[in-house]
């Protein structure tokens, strides 16, 4: 078989060569036609199907989702909470009513009629406040104009243009609340370059009691929160990214930290945060720079009123920063031990001011997380609580003081929460990677919106601190003690207004939203032209701060185009904003409105209602004590026991005390459910006055007259801010005894407030 094979090889190649030689094919015209035949287009398209048979499909890129959608939702939920909370529903406000530390309050809280309705008597200097730039003219009865709190009045009379100037503080937090949300969002993006902890942590934000309780106060304090969020994210944008602070931005945090001033106390902790950063970057000048126009633009404000002709109002920042150094050393003095124990209970007060998940998982983040700018986080953390330390004792609202260092919870507990949710994914599939997020929404949501349930709690802790308000864990039920129990105000979840009960001024008309009445100065030939620029040289420095930090602290085609906003809105406001600010005729105040002379002596009564006796025996079942409040205030302040208080047949020098519920209950039924109750003034109080915020009724139901020197009687229209309230057995928690040791308060837990 070798052989054959062979033997037919060799005449095959004899005929392929004869054949060759017979085409005449040199070897360099074969190749020439090897070439041409590969570089045809059919044979091109042969080895283009191969190599699609072969080589594996490319990936497609994943489509970005628009975050459009996520930002309308969250700016939706910023707008729930302010339709929620706005005006009368505020969780400032609710953080006033009685329970806990603010047990010397009344039912209504800190509040007023204003317009037809219940309203904050925060509120009231900023209304005050936007009536003076708008007239020029300083109301006599009223107090002068203030430089901490008028940057709030000044950008509040911008949004006058569209609204009533009732409704413009209220569309000005609107904004804010958008603002900070943004903040939050741009913080985290900053921080971890990552979209869905941004909106996660706006998310929490929008849900917070931060939020809630800021976003209805007619007053500067969601914009000094603001203010915060704001110095955080650009601090820490410089320190994340490496930029080097030049000039331009030097000027711009100055500009910025002088109008910061201008709002409330909490700038003091940026400019600690501030000088941290100024230490590390080895630039002392610029922190100098911003201290130096945190001290002058409120001097500045005050001369450029004063030259104006307007009355002022002392700044009087530095005067409460000595007196609270002062009392610190006292204190100390007096009980070393004991008051370091203070302070570490006032700085759990100050830490925990947000619920209970964000802020463990913000201090575990604070201190695990690895980011080169970790340091600058825990310094935005805990410089506002070490600066309310040092103002611990002139400061009221010391939880809402320090609320500004929220973003470095909320940024942390969505990179953890997130971070979560993606370990989840991997594991279980994509479902699992909302688990750890909606349940911490739920919890953010369950404690910022807890005031529509009536539990005040959460807005209780974050404006004096959860171990102050340990007592008002559980909720308090507020009820009419005659009457219809269906008629509740306002101010406490109600729908009747603050004139339903009480007839204390005649004007009780609601504020239409859109401004009718507008300021014209170019009528008759530009007349209020002189008013105008005295107007407008009353908030210069405001302005002019404004204008520098918007122009030095953002790019120069965008700073100018925020300046050019910021122009016109202030144009606007002057040329045809709403020409009035405060109506004094649709104003009262609940304090001082019945006047006992020191030899006179109130007496009045009430009729309870069946269905308020009904709730006084369960409280008796359960072994409840029931109390008697009347707020009242001493002409002579000096006097330490005002008047005796008398209900029934006790008696007290306190205008609170309490008795037995059996007892009183059983006095109550002899009588028929009648209760009668005297006020009478101590001889060194020179007369009191009392609280009231309800009209006496005619048939009886309340009843109130004064006891003239001569025996005679007058009927009074008004009845005092008389309650009866149902003490819930508290405990003695070791730390509220230390409170009350350094700072005399009684701290009380209701189950019920009848009024």
């Amino acid at each position: 078989m070798q052989r054959s094979e062979s033997g037919l090889k060799r005449p095959i190649g004899r005929n392929l060569r004869a054949i060759l030689m017979a085409t005449r094919l040199t070897p360099a015209k074969r190749k020439a036609q090897a070439l041409a035949l590969l570089d045809s287009p059919q044979i091109s398209a042969l080895f283009e199907k191969v190599r699609l048979a072969s080589d594996p499909p490319p990936e497609l890129s994943p489509r970005k989702k628009s975050p459009l959608p996520a930002a309308i939702g969250i700016g939706l939920l910023c707008t729930l909470a302010w339709w929620c909370f706005g005006g009368p529903r505020s969780g400032a406000l609710r953080a006033t009513l009685p329970g806990g530390s603010q047990a010397a309050n009344s039912a209504v809280g800190d509040t007023c009629l204003y317009r037809g309705d219940f309203y904050p008597n925060s509120g009231i200097q900023t209304l005050r406040q936007l009536q003076i730039l708008k007239t020029g003219v300083n109301d006599v009865a009223g107090p002068g104009l203030a430089s901490r709190g008028i940057a709030f009045a000044v950008l509040a009379n911008w949004f006058t243009v569209a609204f009533d100037s009732y409704y413009a503080p209220l569309a000005l937090n609107l904004v804010l609340c958008w603002m900070c949300a943004w903040l939050v969002a741009r913080t985290t993006g900053v921080l971890f370059g990552d979209r869905a902890k941004s909106l996660f942590a706006a998310t929490c934000f929008s849900l917070s009691i931060v939020a809630t309780s800021s976003v209805g106060e007619s007053g500067p304090r969601l914009l000094g929160l603001c203010f915060c969020y704001l110095w955080t994210m650009l601090l820490v944008s410089k320190d994340a990214e490496d930029a080097p602070l030049g000039w331009r931005g030097a000027i711009g945090l100055a500009a910025l930290m002088g109008l910061w001033s201008l709002v409330d106390i909490s700038s003091l902790a940026g400019l600690v945060v501030y000088a941290a950063f100024a230490v590390k970057r080895h630039r002392l000048g610029p922190v100098l720079l911003a201290a130096v126009c945190w001290v002058l633009l409120p001097i500045v404000q005050e001369l450029v009123w004063r030259r104006l002709g307007f009355a002022v109002e002392p700044n009087a920042d530095l005067a409460h920063i000595s007196a609270a150094l002062q009392q610190h050393g006292s204190r100390l003095a007096e009980d070393p031990l004991g008051y370091l124990g203070l302070l570490a209970i006032e700085c759990a007060n100050l830490i925990f001011d947000e619920n209970l998940l964000i802020v463990v998982v913000g201090l575990l983040g604070v201190g695990l997380v690895a980011h080169k700018s970790r340091w600058l986080l825990r310094v935005c953390l805990l410089a506002p609580i070490l600066v309310q330390l040092v103002l611990l004792p002139t400061t009221q609202s010391r939880g809402a003081a320090v609320a500004g260092n929220t973003i470095v919870l909320f940024v942390l507990a969505s990179h953890y929460c997130v971070g979560a949710g993606r370990r989840l994914q991997a594991r279980f599939g994509a479902e699992a990677f909302a688990v750890p997020l909606v349940g911490l929404a739920v919890i953010q949501a369950a404690w910022g919106y807890a005031g529509l349930c009536g539990w005040d709690f959460p807005a209780k802790a974050l404006a004096t601190g959860a171990l102050r308000e340990v007592n008002t864990a559980l909720p308090t039920k507020f009820v009419r003690f005659s009457g219809s129990p269906r008629e509740t105000p306002t101010v406490l979840g109600g729908s009747v207004r603050g004139p339903r009960f009480s007839s204390l001024v005649k004007d009780l008309s609601r504020p239409p939203i859109i401004a009718v009445h507008r300021v014209a100065p170019y009528r008759e030939n530009w007349s209020g032209l002189p008013a105008l620029r005295r107007l407008l040289s009353a908030q210069a420095p405001v302005f002019i701060a404004l204008l520098i930090a918007a122009v030095c602290l953002m790019p120069v085609w965008n700073g100018l185009g925020t300046a050019v906003l910021f122009a016109s809105c202030m144009a606007g406001a002057l040329l045809c904003g709403s020409s009035t600010g405060f109506v004094p005729q649709s104003f009262a105040r609940f304090d001082g409105q019945i006047a006992i002379k020191d030899d006179e002596k109130l007496v009045g009564a009430v009729r309870l209602s069946p269905e308020f006796l009904a709730q006084l025996e369960d409280a008796t079942g359960r072994g409840e004590e029931i109390e008697f409040f009347v707020r009242l205030q001493a002409v002579n302040r000096a006097a330490e026991r005002p008047a005796e208080f008398q209900v029934a047949e006790w008696s007290s020098a306190e205008p609170r005390f309490a008795v037995p519920a059996q007892a009183f209950l059983d006095a109550v039924r002899a009588r028929n459910g009648r209760v009668e109750f005297s006020i009478t003034p101590a001889s060194a109080s020179k007369g009191v006055r009392l609280h009231s915020w309800q009209a006496t009724k005619a048939n009886g139901e309340r009843s109130a007259q004064l006891v003239h020197a001569d025996g005679s009687q007058s009927a009074l229209d008004t009845f005092p801010s008389f309650e009866i309230r149902v003490v819930r057995p508290k405990n003695d928690f070791a730390f509220e005894k230390l409170i009350e040791r350094f700072e005399p308060s009684r701290s009380a837990s209701y189950t019920l407030v009848g009024f």
